[in-house]
């Protein structure tokens, strides 16, 4: 696979801020978009679309406002 610029890719509904860019190939690379030569994380496909689904499921969803509060 080539390295090009190409190959990542950006979600349609970024704007001009944060923004991470994957590609995809035997895994799934994940990098900053403002910082392309700053590092990637690699997974799995596997684990991609699981992430990807728990997304979707609203399992990362903050509904009270208390992120990293402790509860008990």
């Amino acid at each position: 696979m080539s390295e090009s610029k190409r190959d990542w890719f950006k979600s349609s509904h970024s704007g001009s801020g944060n923004c991470v860019e994957v590609r995809w190939g035997t895994d799934v690379r994940i990098r900053n978009s403002k910082d392309p030569g700053g590092g990637e994380l690699t997974t799995t496909l596997a684990e991609w679309t699981s992430f990807l689904r728990a997304v979707a499921d609203g399992e990362f969803d903050l509904t009270d406002h208390s992120f990293g509060s402790s509860t008990g």
